[in-house]
């Protein structure tokens, strides 16, 4: 009974206290924005004259965004998926939030997703800014939860392979210069979207 039991905590991990409500706001702030864009882009397919509500000049300007062909890569609009991936970052975060062991696994599956969200994130933005010439407020916002969500869950594994001893010296250093490199690193993104833009 013992051994099951320590194989079970064994199996399970806990992040730091901030973490899980950082994870659930962030999938918050990036559900609402998908959901906005869902609204906004059947609207647009209803009646083409439809002009967003975030749509405010030539630069900042969704809908110019929504009817390009960058809006519905694979088909669907690309809110769709947002509003999946979103769902399942709040649902894991309010549930690592009530305090409950998630496996590692769990973790590192999220760790794996916001990653692909970063890469997509990051062409997205390349298209919206070096491309099209126009950014969607909406798009933006989802993007300001991807990098943080990855941010987040990046530290959380950081965390968690050095509480179980897997984390040489030199990665725990890693750990503790994420955040000066994630922050330089959104610095980089912003400056590079606004230089498209207005550059």
């Amino acid at each position: 009974m013992t051994n099951h039991s320590t194989s079970g905590a064994a199996g399970a991990a806990q992040p730091g206290r901030w973490m899980p409500p950082a994870i659930t706001a962030s999938g918050v702030l990036g559900l609402a924005a998908a959901w906005a864009l869902t609204g906004d882009k059947v609207r647009l397919l209803q009646d083409p004259a439809f002009v967003p509500p975030c749509s405010v000049s030539a630069i900042v300007n969704c809908g110019s965004v929504m009817q390009s062909w960058q809006s519905s890569v694979f088909g669907f609009p690309n809110s769709l998926i947002g509003l999946v991936a979103f769902s399942i970052v709040v649902s894991i975060g309010v549930v690592a939030w009530s305090g409950a062991r998630l496996r590692s696994w769990i973790w590192w599956g999220l760790e794996a997703g916001a990653l692909l969200g970063m890469v997509f994130v990051h062409w997205l933005a390349f298209q919206s800014a070096y491309v099209i010439g126009a950014l969607c407020l909406y798009c933006a916002a989802a993007w300001v939860a991807t990098f943080a969500i990855f941010g987040v869950v990046t530290s959380l594994v950081l965390r968690l392979r050095r509480d179980r001893g897997q984390e040489p010296r030199s990665r725990g250093r890693f750990q503790n210069l994420w955040p000066i490199i994630w922050a330089a690193w959104l610095g980089v993104f912003a400056v590079a979207v606004v230089y498209g833009l207005f550059g």
